[in-house]
Order: C-alpha cells, then sequence, then structure tokens
C-alpha cells in the first residue's frame, strides 16, 4: 500500500481518533481519550416525529475510548462508558418523584481492519459488539440497553487541501444487529468533516443518523434506547493540539435535532487523548 502524504500525515497525528474513520494506528501504537459528558432532555419524539413533553432526564458520563494498532492495517478498541443518571417520575398519584441510577452504559469493543488506502482515500470494515449496559438497579432510568448488539460497518475517508491548509472528510455506513427478539435491527450512516482552521487547531462538524429496519406503528419509548427509534443527531468539535506533544485537548456540543420515538436533547463534552 502506499503511505500516506507526510504532511497530511503530520496533520491526522494531530486528529482525535475516536474521529479516525477508516484510518488505523500504526502497529503497537496505544491511542487513549478520556471525555467526560452532560446531557439533558425534557421532552421526545413521537412516532410522527412531534416533540412530547416529559419529566427532565440528566445523563452525567465518564467515557474513556482506546484503540491499540495490532498490525498497521488491523487496530483493536473498545468504548467504555460510566455514567449517573436521573429523572424526575410521576406516582400514581400524579406527584413527582426524584429517581436516579449509575452503572455502565452501553460500551462497545470493535476491530477495524484496513482494505486500501493510498494518498488520498482510506477504506476499511469495523465489526463491533455492544455490551450490555449494567445498573446498580435494575429500573428506570437507565442511560443504555440491556441488550446484546452486533455491528459491521464500511468506513471511507478522504483529505484535501483547501486554502492552504490539509483537511479531511470520513463516512460510515453500517449495519446493527439488536439481540433482541422485541428489538429491530438499525440502519446506520455518519459523516464527518475535520477543518484546519489555525496551527494546532481543528474544527470536527459531525453528522449521525440513526433509522431502524422496520420502525413499529405502535412503540413505547425509553430514555434508555431500548426501543425502535430514528434519530438525527448534530455535533461539532474543537481540537487543540500541544505543540510537539501527542496531548491533544477537545470540547464539543451536540443535539437530537429530530427523531421518531426518540430523545430529544442537548449535551456537551469535554476531554483530551493522548498517544503512545
Amino acid at each position: 500500500m502506499k503511505s500516506l502524504s507526510a504532511a497530511f500525515i503530520a496533520f491526522f497525528l494531530s486528529i482525535s481518533a475516536v474521529h479516525a474513520g477508516a484510518w488505523t494506528q500504526s502497529q503497537d501504537s496505544t491511542f487513549l481519550a478520556v471525555s467526560e459528558f452532560y446531557f439533558t432532555s425534557d421532552s421526545y419524539y413521537d412516532l410522527n416525529g412531534n416533540e412530547i413533553g416529559q419529566p427532565r432526564f440528566t445523563k452525567h458520563e465518564i467515557n474513556a475510548y482506546v484503540e491499540h494498532g495490532y498490525t498497521d492495517e488491523l487496530t483493536v478498541g473498545a468504548n467504555l462508558f460510566l455514567n449517573y443518571v436521573d429523572q424526575d417520575q410521576v406516582s400514581p398519584t400524579g406527584a413527582r418523584i426524584a429517581s436516579d441510577n449509575y452503572g455502565l452504559g452501553d460500551s462497545e469493543i470493535f476491530a477495524r481492519y484496513q482494505v486500501y488506502r493510498d494518498n488520498t482515500y482510506a477504506v476499511a470494515i469495523q465489526p463491533l459488539v455492544k455490551l450490555p449496559a449494567i445498573y446498580a438497579e435494575d429500573r428506570l432510568p437507565r442511560g443504555g440497553g440491556e441488550q446484546l448488539d452486533y455491528e459491521l460497518s464500511l468506513l471511507g475517508g478522504m483529505n484535501f487541501a483547501l486554502f492552504g491548509r490539509n483537511h479531511y472528510l470520513d463516512t460510515r455506513i453500517g449495519y446493527r444487529y439488536r439481540h433482541d427478539d422485541s428489538l429491530n435491527g438499525q440502519y446506520l450512516a455518519d459523516a464527518r468533516v475535520g477543518l484546519n482552521i489555525a496551527d494546532q487547531w481543528t474544527l470536527i462538524p459531525a453528522a449521525y443518523f440513526t433509522y431502524s429496519a422496520d420502525l413499529p406503528s405502535v412503540a413505547q419509548f425509553s430514555q434508555s434506547g431500548q426501543n425502535d427509534y430514528d434519530l438525527i443527531k448534530l455535533e461539532a468539535m474543537v481540537q487543540y493540539a500541544l505543540p510537539d506533544q501527542p496531548l491533544r485537548l477537545h470540547a464539543g456540543l451536540f443535539n437530537h435535532v429530530d427523531g421518531r420515538n426518540s430523545g430529544t436533547g442537548t449535551g456537551l463534552y469535554l476531554g483530551g487523548s493522548y498517544t503512545f
């Protein structure tokens, strides 16, 4: 395989591997990112896409993301979530009762194999397994589903030059099989653009699309995501790479802009990443 251009390699090494797309870690190289997330929602989208009010749901989450280059073409990794969730519950008399929970959210393990790469383009396949969420209390609220999911994605990426700087585009399409007879599969797609806006600074807008393979005409909404739903999420992240250091800092915002039988909501996150 041809190697990427030296200029793009230098730029790409400053990019968070959370957005690595079709690119892989070099052999024996490890990437670790740790982020703290805050998410809140006081409504959900019904099956017609209308917003319906609900007691406010909040989630505080710590995310650890790790990748390791087994070979130059094969990267293995894990995406782990520890969260605390709370939501006012309504009693049979109509009174609101504060309720909370904590545990491991929808954590994932994956492998990414790069099948093609040249000076401009990269293509990879990525199998992934979502692990069951585990919470201290076997009740709502929860921030993850109890089922196993199996996913296979095709990843594509390209780098390009604009206004004298190097940038990149990542895309993904995939299918997720949900190992629960009551849940249908999901079609997944996302796109990210990494814009090198200044020395050491990268702006990464992104869009994520999730569509149920068979959204029922009658379905019950669940804040945990253990239901059939459609969702469009938009995100913007800014990243700063410390000069001559393998350390990067990042901050981002995201919003659930549209959906059916899924939660609305807005979130933000802060974190850092390190390559060794």
